[in-house]
């Protein structure tokens, strides 16, 4: 009997003139989800945003893309015409029509809870929900922030299709290590997008004050490759740096990103919105490390303050103080880290596999 096919819709799986794998959290989700349903014996390629046609083989998978419309919007009916009948959707808020209503779609997290937000687009934000959760079988949610807004804002119209299923670490890949060289240095490491939802710009702040303050303190940003201008932009302001000689910086992806975090004393995740259960947190547990982060999103399903790790307001301030105290308190990093740790294990990455595996095959057969 022949495999059963399944387009995988999403944003950008190789980044999207289609030359080389994109560096993020929803990457390897995708990444993974479609490992697992090859594993299940089902036929899997990618559908995704492109600046013009193409075909690439990545991991084994085909991934299409196909051209955006004006404003960098998905062309879903583009994308229709090179998919499969039965198809996964990578992200609701990518969808305006659905070729496969009886599919799943996925959200990651709320992403208009920003001050700054467009407040001309929020009106599209319930339709949008609304219209994903009445063209599906099942919609997952990464995060019981979105499951709580979907509870207060749209009620009956859950109809029993929204499951939780968080974010994952795979225990084996991310484990507390030793250092590879022990030092009296403290290091603080930033290991997320050089973005501004991810608090790139509080970070740069943070480092100088945070090195001015401390001289015994190293500030380390393991950052992606996905934007060349960003990442010449970064590597200039580094170069400018007062303590650039306590200053590190580097690119990492999927299979490196462990020894970025084995190296680290202080995880620091200063997102300001748009997030879930964020992967850097879950591999920073896993490494048993000390994190700092802010009350955001799925972050809140992650971090209890206090316990294992420190949750604060997205504020430049308050990320300060938390940074400061840990930095001046090697018993209590290690005690974080240790909690952390613990916590990691109720999000393990098989724990998160058998979750899907059990709605890839009562949706898709």
């Amino acid at each position: 009997m022949s495999a059963k096919k399944v387009s995988i819709y999403t944003l950008n799986q190789l980044l999207h003139h289609g030359k080389q794998p994109a560096a993020g959290g929803l990457e390897r989700y995708m990444r993974d989800i479609a490992v697992l349903m090859r594993e299940m014996g089902y036929d899997v390629n990618f559908v995704q945003n492109g600046t013009h046609r193409w075909k690439r083989d990545y991991m084994g998978f085909t991934v299409y893309g196909v051209p955006m419309l004006e404003g960098n919007v998905s062309d879903i009916e583009a994308m229709d015409r090179v998919s499969h009948d039965r198809v996964l959707y990578g992200w609701v808020g990518q969808q305006e029509t659905y070729k496969d209503t009886e599919g799943i779609v996925i959200n990651h997290g709320i992403w208009w809870d920003d001050a700054n937000y467009d407040l001309e687009r929020l009106p599209w934000i319930i339709p949008n929900i609304v219209n994903g959760l009445d063209h599906c079988k099942v919609m997952v949610t990464v995060d019981t922030a979105f499951l709580n807004w979907c509870r207060s804002t749209i009620g009956n119209r859950i109809r029993g299709k929204l499951r939780y299923i968080p974010n994952y670490v795979d225990l084996n890949m991310f484990r507390p290590e030793e250092k590879t060289k022990e030092t009296d240095f403290v290091t603080v490491l930033y290991p997320r997008r050089i973005s501004p939802v991810r608090g790139i710009e509080l970070a740069k702040r943070l480092s100088v004050r945070l090195l001015g303050k401390y001289a015994h303190v190293k500030f380390k940003f393991a950052v992606d490759h996905n934007h060349p201008q960003l990442w010449n932009e970064f590597v200039e302001w580094a170069d400018a740096h007062p303590y650039r000689d306590r200053l590190d910086i580097g690119n990492y992806y999927f299979d490196d990103i462990p020894n970025a975090y084995r190296e680290a004393d202080i995880v620091l995740l200063p997102t300001i919105q748009s997030e879930g259960t964020s992967f850097s947190c879950l591999e920073s547990m896993g490494c048993g490390k000390a994190i700092v982060t802010t009350a955001v999103g799925g972050m809140t399903d992650l971090i209890l303050d206090g316990f294992n790790g420190r949750l604060v307001m997205p504020e430049e301030e308050s990320l300060f103080e938390a940074l400061c105290e840990l930095i001046e308190d090697g018993e209590l990093r290690r005690t974080f880290g240790h909690h952390a740790y613990m916590t990691a294990k109720a999000f393990s990455k098989e724990r998160w596999e058998a979750q899907w595996a059990k709605w890839i095959a009562a949706v898709y057969g």
